[in-house]
C-alpha cells in the first residue's frame, strides 16, 4: 500500500494512497518517480522510486507468480523460475532447482510477477519451480 501527500508553496495539497500495483496508481506515477529520484539522488535508495517496482502487477485468476531470482546477492544476472509459494518475498533466500538432477542451490528473490500463461517470461514447459523459502 501506499499514501502520500504533496503541498505546493500555495498551500494546495494532492493527496493519493492505493495498492502499489500498475492497475492502480496514478497516471502521473512514473514522471513523479523520475523527479524525486532526481531530487533525492543524494539520499540512499527509496523502493517506491524504484521505476521496476510501480508496474508490479498483483494476481489475476489463471496468474502464475514468477520469482526473479539471482545466485549471488549483488550479482546482475536474474533467472526466472516458477513459484508455488505465495509467502515468497523480494529478497527471502530459495532453494531452487539446477540441471537435470535433483540438486538445489539458495537464491535470492529480486522480483515478483503475476501473469497469465500467454505473457510468461520463459516457456513453461522448460521452466523450474520453486517450492518453499529457505526458513520454511
Amino acid at each position: 500500500m501506499y499514501y502520500f501527500v504533496l503541498e505546493y508553496e500555495s498551500g494546495k495539497k494532492f493527496e493519493a494512497g492505493g495498492i502499489f500495483s500498475r492497475d492502480t496508481l496514478p497516471h502521473c506515477w512514473s514522471v513523479l518517480t523520475k523527479r524525486l529520484s532526481m531530487l533525492l539522488k543524494e539520499a540512499p535508495p527509496l523502493e517506491i522510486l524504484d521505476q521496476r517496482n510501480f508496474s508490479i502487477k498483483y494476481p489475476k485468476d489463471g496468474d502464475r507468480m514468477y520469482c526473479y531470482v539471482r545466485f549471488i546477492k549483488n550479482s546482475q544476472q536474474e533467472y526466472v523460475y516458477l513459484c508455488d509459494d505465495m509467502a515468497v518475498d523480494i529478497g527471502d533466500a530459495v532453494p531452487v532447482p539446477v540441471g537435470d538432477g535433483d540438486g538445489t542451490t539458495v537464491c535470492y528473490v529480486t522480483r515478483i510477477e503475476f501473469l497469465p500463461d500467454d505473457e510468461a517470461p520463459y516457456p513453461l514447459d522448460k521452466i523450474n519451480t520453486i517450492k518453499k523459502r529457505c526458513d520454511d
